[in-house]
């Protein structure tokens, strides 16, 4: 049995990166991958059963969505990077873009 727990042990020291900052980074990435998932899933049942599209409405429209997201993040970052998240965070919180706001 102390050998099993000893090889056990040592199989996921094995599997941890080494420094604490990339043990951070990957609990951050795992927990995000879990919560987008789970946004995903629950927003293609809220737009079929409650909004009433048809699923490949939902799909086109995710599909969508994601590749623009692909596209924009790093365009995105690098105004962050250069402007500063503070400054666009309330910027959008303090100027919103709808269609009605004639700011």
């Amino acid at each position: 049995m102390d050998r099993a727990q000893t090889t056990s042990t040592s199989w996921w020291q094995r599997q941890l990166p080494p420094s604490p900052l990339a043990r951070s980074l990957s609990i951050q990435s795992i927990l995000f991958a879990i919560g987008e998932g789970t946004f995903i899933t629950g927003s293609a049942v809220f737009f079929t059963q409650i909004v009433g599209l048809s699923p490949a409405q939902v799909g086109i429209g995710l599909t969508v969505a994601g590749i623009v997201s692909f596209f924009f993040a790093v365009p995105a970052g690098k105004l962050a990077d250069r402007v500063g998240t503070k400054r666009i965070i309330t910027r959008k919180a303090a100027k919103p873009w709808t269609k009605g706001d004639t700011r």
